[in-house]
């Protein structure tokens, strides 16, 4: 599992919380520029710096699909990935 930063949109309000995923079931990671977009016009008081980047992460849930989007470049997101994944392989 990979613990990750989501940041949810209620109303005109955002609010951060914590997330773990399992990396096994994501499905692509892409650059999420509306949230950049309304970080930077300063419609989040958060205190994120002005040149944070999000990502948007599409997850297998089986059946159907979730996308979350992360504090993070989709670059920083993947190496969580990989770095959990090296982990796991000195443990066995």
């Amino acid at each position: 599992m990979i613990e990750l930063i989501q940041i949810k949109k209620l109303d005109s309000n955002f609010e951060l919380s914590t997330v773990f995923i399992n990396p096994n079931h994501i499905i692509y990671l892409s650059e999420e520029r509306i949230y950049k977009s309304y970080l930077r016009e300063g419609k989040m008081n958060l205190g994120l710096h002005k040149e944070t980047v999000f990502t948007k992460v599409k997850i297998n849930e089986g059946n159907k699909t979730t996308e979350l989007i992360v504090v993070g470049e989709p670059n920083a997101v993947q190496a969580k990935m990989f770095n959990t994944k090296a982990k796991m392989l000195l443990r066995d």
